[in-house]
């Protein structure tokens, strides 16, 4: 397991964020990340620009800009979902990933993410640039190798991939590509890449890396 020090020596965190207005307070919304080997040429607009692979997660979580908010593309301080996703590139050798979400919402609270979605829900208000729009993912996976999932195990995460189209995935096909997930089959969810525990997290690096080279499973992980 490499370590976040290491891992912050090799890759960079861009991300573009903005503020959604709920209630009577805005909210920090994350559209999209990307994950980027150092070295590697960073314009202005990461926008369009294709990458190795491309994963859905539930929500950005408690994701913030390195520095102060702006308009477009920005540092974004890395999280341990995040180091996870390192470590699979570095697993693939891959020198780009863009992430986007099923919520854009950055709310690391579950209760508080809980019930601005309710919110969402009783005023029709979209939360994700994907809500009722699965074809623009479509497209964004033309920038792309390969289509992850791994959202976890939240009920609410797998009705907004109802609600948004990215299930079920039997026959789904996003331009020819065929969504790829360590799935937890006894619950029906594709696991979420930072399980807490350091063997989990090792053993979801090793499960998805099989899984993209078409290997069988490793193991028989319940977690």
């Amino acid at each position: 397991m490499i370590s976040g020090k290491v891992l912050n020596e090799q890759f960079i965190v861009m991300a573009r964020f903005g503020y959604k207005q709920f209630e009577l307070h805005q909210v920090l919304i994350r559209p999209e990340a990307r994950i980027i080997r150092k070295g590697t040429a960073i314009p202005e607009d990461l926008s369009n620009r294709k990458a190795d692979a491309l994963i859905v997660m539930q929500n950005p979580g408690s994701c913030l800009p390195r520095e102060e908010l702006k308009d477009g593309w920005q540092e974004s301080i890395p999280d341990k979902t995040q180091y996870q996703l390192m470590r699979l590139m570095e697993r693939m050798n891959w020198d780009e990933l863009i992430i986007v979400n099923l919520s854009d919402m950055c709310e690391g609270d579950s209760f508080e993410f809980k019930r601005l979605l309710k919110i969402c829900e009783l005023q029709n208000l979209p939360n994700s640039c994907y809500a009722n729009n699965i074809q623009e993912f479509i497209e964004m996976t033309n920038l792309v190798d390969h289509v992850l999932y791994g959202w976890g195990s939240k009920p609410e995460a797998k009705r907004l991939a109802m609600e948004h189209g990215f299930l079920p995935i039997d026959g789904l096909k996003l331009n020819g590509k065929e969504p790829k997930a360590y799935w937890n089959k006894a619950r029906d969810y594709p696991r979420h890449p930072f399980p807490y525990l350091p063997n989990k997290c090792e053993e979801w690096i090793d499960e998805m890396a099989a899984v993209l080279k078409g290997l069988p499973e490793v193991s028989l992980g319940e977690a």
